[in-house]
């Protein structure tokens, strides 16, 4: 995995001018990537696996927006969370006003006690 270290410059906090390392993303892998790699990885057809990731997305979906906690052996449990303002009182909150969106959490399936997803990656810096 690559990373850039990069210069701290918020003052408010106490690594301010420290260099912290920050994640280099040098590609997108689109759903037709994955598609075209799962299908010579495979028996499947690329229209086969097309139709799991399509169905599985809107399964997703359905089930998280519902409250419901996705467990996928292979990948970790999901579960959305809400990003709310506090309120002072209770009967004061308004969803409308107070709840400012979602984030998607993703917690990785632990195999000995590391997370499977993490085991095996390789740090190196990239140079700009």
């Amino acid at each position: 995995m690559k990373y850039t270290l990069k210069k701290q410059s918020r003052k408010a906090i106490p690594s301010d001018g420290m260099y912290v390392a920050r994640a280099a993303h040098m590609q997108t892998v689109t759903n037709e990537m994955i598609e075209e790699e799962v299908q010579e990885n495979c028996t499947l057809k690329r229209s086969d696996v097309k139709a799991v990731l399509t169905e599985l997305a809107d399964t997703l979906r359905r089930h998280l927006q519902a409250g419901h906690i996705v467990k996928l052996n292979e990948i970790g449990t999901l579960k959305l969370e809400i990003i709310a303002k506090p309120v002072a009182e209770k009967g004061s909150f308004d969803p409308e006003e107070h709840i400012k969106g979602v984030h998607l959490h993703i917690i990785p399936t632990s195999r000995e006690g590391r997370p499977w997803l993490y085991q095996g990656v390789k740090y190196s810096e990239m140079k700009v």
